[in-house]
């Protein structure tokens, strides 16, 4: 295993082996494309400084490459020396999907690669987002063997090949309650403002006035719910921003599979914005990363509901175009209600904590088993 310190040229080195590994590989995923990596180096990497892990055969071709970054991280006061794999971080960005890139045959070898080099450097802690949970067990086998704190969530989709096939409209495939919502929202909207229409931003200047209309109704929902949204930080507005302004398709520029793309859509009645969808389109998929709703409606009439319909035009949308998934993506512990009345597929995701066995880790398992276990007892007493 070959490690590579951070630097800011460092990722352009191996850009194209990332590219040439993913592609033999088929991976869809938008969060292990080129331009979300390089983004995530170029404007995380200074102030993280994330190292590469690269594996290769005899004749030194890269046959799998990794992204490891450490620091401390204080748990109830407690440090511990914390590493994450892949293009995320905790409090910068939030990705999923992720995977090693990792050619057939070589991937015990790198696992115990790492775990090697994470007990020479005294790691305490692997942090694995949004990864599949078979490399939780994976891990397991190393020096990683204590118990696991975190949880697995369901990442939910919409499978659009499928649709198309039974060629029955979207809104047949759902229940005759969401249905029912739907309709009557459309019907609401319309009579209050005008036209129910969904519109996708073109060009710099409107792209950029959609996402502040996004930042802005996103920043409404979580301030009323007394919470701190880590996409509205001032790093991942950066983040974002440039990965929007790079990403972003020309007018008139035809959907190709192998691209990623970045997409805003707003979903308006008449002058009224209902709801803006920030996506994430790669090889097929239509991701949702963010959406921002307006409630405004709400204080007259509590049983509108511009999330459902906002995503129901968005799946028929992405459908017309050809894309192959409506992945909500996932992230949350608790089931989502809108996600389970649009998606009916699912595959698991996981959110894990893995442990070096010790007294400080112990001690921050106690700790965190016992939150989980008072959030439960919380949430059953209000529910």
């Amino acid at each position: 295993m070959e490690q590579i310190a951070y630097s800011p040229e460092a990722w352009s080195g191996i850009e194209s082996h990332w590219n040439t590994l993913a592609c033999a590989l088929g991976i869809r995923s938008a969060f292990m494309s080129l331009p979300w990596m390089r983004t995530w180096w170029e404007v995380f990497g200074p102030e993280l400084k994330p190292q590469l892990l690269i594996w290769r055969d005899a004749v030194r071709r890269p046959v799998g490459i990794c992204i490891l970054t450490q620091r401390i991280r204080r748990v109830g006061g407690i440090p511990l020396h914390t590493a994450w794999l892949g293009a995320t971080s905790d409090e910068l960005v939030q990705s999923e999907h992720n995977d090693l890139l990792l050619l057939p045959g070589h991937r015990a070898e790198a696992i115990a690669d790492i775990s090697e080099l994470l007990k020479r450097e005294r790691v305490q802690r692997l942090r694995l987002r949004g990864f599949s949970p078979s490399l939780v067990r994976e891990f397991s086998g190393t020096i990683f063997c204590s118990p696991t704190t975190g949880f697995e969530s369901e990442d939910r989709y919409t499978d659009l090949d499928a649709l198309r096939e039974s060629g029955k409209p979207y809104l047949q495939t759902l229940s005759s309650n969401a249905r029912r919502q739907i309709r009557r929202s459309v019907r609401e909207y319309e009579q209050r403002h005008g036209e129910v229409v969904l519109e996708r931003a073109q060009g710099q200047a409107e792209r950029n006035a959609v996402m502040q209309d996004l930042r802005e109704l996103h920043g409404r929902r979580w301030s009323s719910r007394g919470v701190n949204s880590v996409f509205l930080s001032e790093a991942a507005v950066r983040f974002h921003q440039q990965l929007l302004d790079t990403t972003a398709a020309a007018p008139g520029e035809a959907d190709a599979q192998d691209v990623f793309r970045t997409d805003l859509l707003r979903i308006r009645a008449g002058d009224q914005t209902l709801g803006v969808l920030y996506m994430l389109l790669h090889r097929g998929r239509s991701n949702l990363y963010q959406c921002g709703l307006s409630y405004e409606d709400n204080d007259t009439d509590n049983k509108l509901t511009p999330g459902l319909l906002s995503h129901a035009l968005a799946i028929e949308h992405y459908q017309q175009r050809g894309f192959s998934e409506y992945d909500f993506l996932a992230g949350e512990e608790r089931a989502v209600r809108y996600k389970n009345t649009l998606g009916a597929c699912t595959r698991p995701l996981v959110w894990m904590d893995c442990y070096v066995p010790g007294p400080s880790t112990t001690l921050v398992r106690a700790m965190r088993s016992g939150w989980r276990r008072y959030k439960q007892l919380v949430h059953g007493a209000y529910s």
